[in-house]
């Protein structure tokens, strides 16, 4: 690289790229993998020109070079130009998402454990030994363990992982060059804040007992596993609960029907609960929901939320099976 490209536009660098691709030969040049990480970010609209040039070159077959994307995005091949899909060779490899929650672990603590072929680290076994066991010890920890079972419910994809273990690094001093399950913990509450969650803190107690009580009358729980439950069936077993004579004691209000209805269209107005079927047919207290929630994000809701009566997070705990 002379010293005018190093200090030229990124333009001039590519465009010296390309020109020294198209000097090479089948014979005599070295095979080249170009691997784009992000592929998508390269397929905006009036922002594919490298595309073009690069899949231009393969399919010239003057240079014995392969062109890799690696993207989470299905749909890129919709976002490409027609000249660049028309040079574009057709093969796709899905790679799946880790499979089991033992399996995500594995995938951080891998990425957290320190190379044996470093010999820095090899003057030092009992620093690295040191270090394994604090490694082992956080992502054993109760806390930590919910918290990556939240993102592995929420979204598999490693690359939060990856940063939640890179933020939790960076939290090492030289006074304390140790992991601790705190950093993790603490990472991962200020990465994973739960919109949804946010959210429902602002609703009422009513509200918090409805949402529970569909738990209840799904009979496969939350997140849409479980057989859809309507309004009636829900108030249902919100009424039981109130009635139950432990419970008055306590002072939790038996709402009317019709207020417990507006609470009902609050809670679909913000999405929380949804309707199976897509037409507005019969009358609404029939009409089949499903809740939009995880377990883990109703029983951190359970968690945060201020003044929600011990009884009623005793209930919903017992539904969560926690």
């Amino acid at each position: 690289i002379t010293e005018e490209l190093r200090l030229g536009s990124v333009s001039i660098m590519v465009h010296q790229l390309l020109q020294d691709l198209k000097s090479g030969d089948r014979q005599a040049s070295q095979s080249l993998v170009i691997v784009l990480d992000d592929f998508d970010l390269f397929a905006h609209p009036g922002k594919q020109s490298l595309l073009y040039s690069l899949f231009d070159l393969v399919q010239a077959q003057s240079t014995p070079m392969a062109v890799v994307g690696c993207t989470c995005r299905v749909d890129v091949k919709s976002l490409l130009e027609k000249r660049v899909f028309s040079r574009f060779s057709q093969r796709h490899i899905y790679l799946h998402g880790v499979p089991t929650i033992d399996a995500y672990v594995s995938v951080l603590r891998r990425a957290l454990t320190l190379p044996e072929d470093n010999h820095v680290l090899k003057a030092n076994p009992a620093f690295v030994k040191q270090w394994q066991q604090h490694v082992d010890e956080a992502l054993a920890n109760a806390q930590v363990l919910a918290t990556l079972r939240r993102m592995f419910d929420l979204c598999r994809d490693l690359r939060p992982l990856l940063h939640l273990g890179m933020a939790a690094l960076c939290r090492t001093t030289a006074d304390r060059p140790h992991l601790l399950p705190a950093d993790l913990y603490e990472v991962g509450l200020l990465q994973r804040e739960d919109a949804k969650v946010n959210l429902l803190l602002g609703v009422s107690v009513l509200e918090i007992c409805l949402l529970i009580a569909l738990l209840q009358a799904s009979s496969g729980g939350s997140g849409g596993a479980g057989e859809a439950a309507n309004f009636e069936t829900a108030y249902d077993h919100y009424k039981r609960l109130v009635l139950d004579p432990e419970l008055r004691e306590r002072s939790v209000d038996l709402f009317s029907k019709p207020v417990a209805y507006k609470a009902w269209e609050h809670l679909l107005d913000l999405e929380v609960i949804r309707h199976v079927d897509g037409s507005k047919k019969g009358p609404g207290e029939f009409r089949p929901v499903r809740l939009m929630l995880e377990d883990n994000q109703l029983n951190e809701l359970l968690d945060k939320y201020a003044g929600l009566p011990k009884y009623v997070r005793h209930w919903g705990k017992q539904c969560l099976d926690i």
